[in-house]
């Protein structure tokens, strides 16, 4: 049991030096971490999408957070709200020219750094890892009965 327990905090630790990577940058963008990943999924995603979308598919965040970085982002002229046909009340985030010029220079930036970083990985190491990280959430979600 000890050395799975030592090897699930190696696990851990490796998620937390992720999410560091990906904090750095943020701030080195000049962003919070939640408004980073709103730019980034609106960037990727290259289309409009709905706070629900990005809060419950895209971004790791509570609504609140979300909707308090959506505010700034609007704020800055990043992203504007349009409101979604045939939906009451809901509204669609989209860059702005300026928040896809934002995108164009630092999310471009990271999407190439990561395309780069898994290419350098063989294709077996590649399904691995894909394989490997849908096994571990399938059986977090079953331990955790959700």
């Amino acid at each position: 049991m000890e050395k799975y327990i030592n090897s699930f905090i190696d696990v851990i630790r490796l998620y937390a030096e992720e999410d560091k990577i990906y904090r750095d940058y943020a701030i080195k963008c000049g962003l919070s971490v939640t408004s980073f990943w709103i730019l980034e999924a609106l960037y990727r995603e290259k289309r409009p999408l709905s706070q629900k979308e990005i809060c419950d598919e895209l971004v790791r965040f509570p609504k609140q957070t979300v909707n308090s970085a959506v505010k700034k982002l609007i704020e800055d002229l990043f992203i504007v709200q349009k409101p979604v046909a045939n939906a009451k009340n809901s509204k669609a985030l989209e860059l702005t020219e300026s928040g896809m010029a934002f995108c164009d220079k630092h999310m471009a930036l990271l999407i190439k750094a990561e395309n780069s970083a898994y290419a350098q990985l063989t294709e077996e190491e590649q399904n691995k890892y894909i394989e490997h990280f849908k096994l571990m959430n399938e059986k977090r979600k079953k331990e955790l009965g959700l």
